[in-house]
């Protein structure tokens, strides 16, 4: 019982993280286009296309996650966006050039809100991780149950 409400818990909290800062960045595609461009990682012509994107692909997987629905996918989605934005925020680290991450828009442009938002989202990859190992694959499970 404790670790259902354990994985519910944190399949909701994982997703409203994800839901609210997907919608942020909807809103405001044009400052969240701005993060991007910042980070020097990306082409030009695909700044935009990210800038819309990744905030739909956020705000789509934060919505499934809470509602439970696809779990394990829907994991490994913000895995994926977890991992990209770990790599991004590494290597403006590394710069050490303080500007806004870009996760929730309004944050400040200092190293120290960039190492928050660092280790924010490596505990988010933590629970994603733990959320995907716990929710099984009911075709496993199938094929595992006596007959």
């Amino acid at each position: 019982m404790k670790s259902r409400i354990i994985k519910i818990s944190l399949r909701a909290m994982v997703g409203i993280v994800f839901i609210v800062a997907g919608f942020g960045k909807v809103l405001d595609p044009e400052a969240f286009a701005m993060a991007i461009k910042n980070y020097h990682m990306a082409p030009e012509g695909m700044v935009n296309a990210l800038a819309l994107g990744i905030p739909m692909t956020e705000l789509g997987a934060g919505i499934c996650l809470f509602f439970g629905i696809k779990p394990r996918i829907m994991g490994w989605v913000i895995c994926l966006l977890l991992v990209s934005f770990l790599g991004a925020l590494s290597y403006a680290l590394w710069r050490g050039e303080p500007m806004n991450c870009g996760c929730f828009l309004e944050e400040d442009a200092s190293l120290s809100s960039m190492w928050i938002s660092f280790s924010r989202n490596w505990l988010l990859l933590l629970a994603t991780l733990f959320i995907i190992a716990t929710h099984a694959d009911r075709r496993r499970e199938v094929l595992k149950s006596p007959k």
